[in-house]
């Protein structure tokens, strides 16, 4: 009898994961889906930095949800990665008006897309057991992961910076127009 009630179990599991994994890739396209319907219904797809922050938006919600452990988990719960995109996109959005009148902006506003990119993608993560694991949870391996440690916390150290470095130069040009 426990035989039997433990293949259940292993078979209810099973199927109650893969329809798990299927609704959330569901719900991953049709989110793209709805997006592209969005930019072309609006005809956003001329504004480069919008649509290359959404493309970023999307890749790093695809880190996001196929690399979840216990460090995303956290960063769930405190709103992080719902804040920084919002951030990450009015940044963008903001630089992109400033692009002509600050040639280094452009440059300073491109290094900040690809810190975000580089800190959201090779952030690694764990649960409680096996290996850390990395690269939308298809990298387990250990000497990968502490490279990916690292230079995670290098590109979020640098985007962190790279922010702060957009909004002084903001608040310079605003000063220089008025």
């Amino acid at each position: 009898m426990t035989n039997i009630l433990k293949t259940g179990y292993y078979i209810f599991s099973t199927i109650f994961g893969i329809a798990q994994i299927i609704a959330i890739i569901g719900l991953i396209i049709w989110g793209i889906a709805k997006l592209i319907k969005l930019f072309k219904k609006n005809n956003l797809t001329k504004n480069k930095p919008l649509l290359l922050s959404v493309i970023c938006i999307v890749i790093a919600t695809l880190s996001l949800v196929l690399n979840i452990g216990w460090i995303r988990f956290c960063m769930i719960i405190m709103l992080i990665p719902i804040i920084h995109p919002i951030l990450f996109l009015l940044t963008n959005l903001y630089a992109s008006k400033l692009f002509v009148d600050s040639p280094g902006l452009r440059i300073t506003n491109y290094l900040f897309i690809a810190t975000y990119l580089i800190f959201w993608v090779l952030l690694p993560d764990g649960g409680d057991i096996g290996p850390t694991y990395g690269l939308f949870n298809l990298v387990r391996n250990e000497v990968f992961t502490d490279v990916a440690w690292i230079v995670s916390g290098i590109a979020g150290t640098a985007h962190i910076v790279l922010f702060i470095i957009q909004i002084i130069e903001f608040v310079k040009l605003k000063k220089e127009s008025k």
